[in-house]
Parts: structure tokens; C-alpha cells; sequence
């Protein structure tokens, strides 16, 4: 297989994402609990692409330690009703900033969000309250329970998967190459380049919102009388054998379609170049 990779400059681009879903708006973080938002991740994780029953893309938000940049993405998206959504790092541990500059405290992924909290409040609250990292952790706990490693997610399957720095962006490309399956489908890799900072994160998960708002516009309402027909179909060929790769999919043919010229207007806006590549996994 030749390279996926498709890094592209700046280019013109004229439209613009379009605003949350009408759905969307009923959804929010604080009625979703640690539980709901991994079952919802887990049905993700199995390989089943499970989208196609609720109209949306299924995506994964990575940064190196699935505490910051993917996090804020992933709550954002959880608040405006996206829920096929997983979130992960790509580090060997969970790196957090130390009491004093220079400093460091390091988890295991797997460890509770609360956990680490609880820990920090231990060797120096005030200092995590001032940096923002109490906050930070207490915001995660809301979306999961606890970071999450991305190489640790063999049988995970994404529509979409959007990267917050290119040594991520490189690590996920180049773990994507190494999988095998039946399924045969496309997963685009986007990466949106974000410094580590509260501030940084909070801009790129808008981004990020956008970005999937715009692609899920794509996925059209069925037409007059398609739904009938579609169940007609499919009492009819219930007893077919289905290709995998068209399990739990949304439309792929128009949000896919939509993906480059967005990126495109997207990389004009914010005048930094967005890699993008296409693998079948």
C-alpha cells in the first residue's frame, strides 16, 4: 500500500460549517454520565460502526495524554448531542504539569480522573486550582471515567479521527497502517495543529465543532417516502448477507464529498495547513 498520507497547503476555500443540528440542542453533558458517554464508546470500540442508526459520524478525538485537547473537544461535542464520540491519548503515561515550573506528575492511562485529581489536591491544590488543572480534570470526569490509550483500542473502528499535533497525527496514521480487517472502510485522519494549553484546547474544540456540524449537515434527511421504501428493502433482504463495511455507516457519499472543501476553507481561516489522510481499515 502506497503511503495514505495526503498533507495539503492552503487553499481557498468559500464555505462555511453549518450550525449545531436541531437535535443536538436537547443534549447536554451534564445529563450524560461517565457510564452512558462509555457504553456509547464502547459500542464504537467494538468495530460495528454503529452511526448509521443515529445519523451521525463516528469520531475520535486524540492528543498524547486525553486530558486537555481531546477532552475539550470531546465534551463539546458530547454538549451538542454528538455521542458517537471516543476520545485518547497517545503517550506512555498520562503527563500532567508538576507543583513547580519544570515539574511533572505523571498516571498510568486507566487511572480515574478523579483519582488524579484527588492526588493533586494532595500535593498542592491552590497551585492545580490557579493552572486550571483541577477544573480540567473535573470537566473529564464529567465526559468518562478515565483517559484512555489509543494504541490500547486495537478493535476501534472511526468514521473520523481528529488529531491536535502532528507527533499524534504521525502515531495514528502510522498505527491505522498496521491494522487488519475484513471491513474495508475509510477512515479520514484530520489534524487541526493546537498547542497544549486550556486556552489553545478551547479554541481547537471549536474548530473541531464545526467541523463536524458541517460534515454531519451533509448527511441528508431521506426523502419523501424513502423510509417506507428503505424498510420495504429490508424485510426483503433481511435473509442477505450484508457487507461489513456498510454496517452502522452514515452517509458516507455526501459527508465524505464535503470533507475536502471544508478542510480547505477551514486551513484559510485559520492560515495553518490541516493534514488530512485517507487509510481503509
Amino acid at each position: 500500500m502506497s503511503d495514505p498520507r495526503m498533507a495539503r497547503g492552503p487553499a481557498a476555500g468559500s464555505s462555511d460549517p453549518r450550525a449545531p443540528p436541531a437535535a443536538a440542542a436537547a443534549a447536554a453533558v451534564a445529563a450524560t454520565t461517565p457510564a452512558q458517554a462509555s457504553a456509547a464508546a464502547a459500542a464504537v470500540a467494538t468495530g460495528a460502526r454503529t452511526a448509521h442508526r443515529h445519523g451521525q459520524i463516528s469520531v475520535a478525538l486524540v492528543c498524547r495524554s486525553n486530558v486537555n485537547r481531546s477532552m475539550e473537544a470531546h465534551y463539546a461535542l458530547l454538549q451538542h448531542g454528538y455521542h458517537l464520540v471516543s476520545s485518547f491519548g497517545v503517550g506512555t503515561k498520562v503527563s500532567l504539569v508538576g507543583e513547580v515550573p519544570g515539574g511533572k506528575n505523571e498516571f498510568p492511562f486507566g487511572t480515574p480522573y478523579t483519582e488524579m485529581a484527588a492526588d493533586l489536591r494532595r500535593k498542592g491544590e491552590e497551585v492545580h486550582q490557579r493552572l486550571g488543572t483541577l477544573p480540567m480534570l473535573e470537566r473529564d470526569a464529567r465526559v468518562k471515567a478515565a483517559p484512555e490509550r489509543w494504541q490500547d483500542a486495537r478493535t476501534a473502528r472511526f468514521d473520523l479521527v481528529l488529531t491536535f499535533e502532528m507527533h499524534v497525527y504521525n502515531t495514528v496514521v502510522d498505527d491505522l497502517r498496521q491494522r487488519t480487517g475484513a471491513q474495508l472502510a475509510p477512515c479520514h485522519v484530520v489534524n487541526l495543529e493546537t498547542p497544549d494549553t486550556h486556552e489553545d484546547a478551547s479554541r481547537a474544540a471549536v474548530l473541531a465543532l464545526r467541523l463536524v456540524n458541517a460534515l454531519h449537515a451533509a448527511i441528508a434527511p431521506p426523502a419523501k417516502g424513502a423510509e417506507a421504501a428503505a424498510a420495504l428493502l429490508a424485510r426483503l433482504s433481511q435473509h442477505l448477507p450484508r457487507p461489513e463495511s456498510t454496517v452502522g455507516h452514515a452517509d458516507a457519499t455526501h459527508w465524505e464529498d464535503k470533507l475536502p472543501p471544508l478542510l480547505e476553507a477551514l486551513e484559510n481561516e485559520i492560515q495553518k495547513p490541516i493534514d488530512h489522510a485517507v487509510l481503509w481499515i
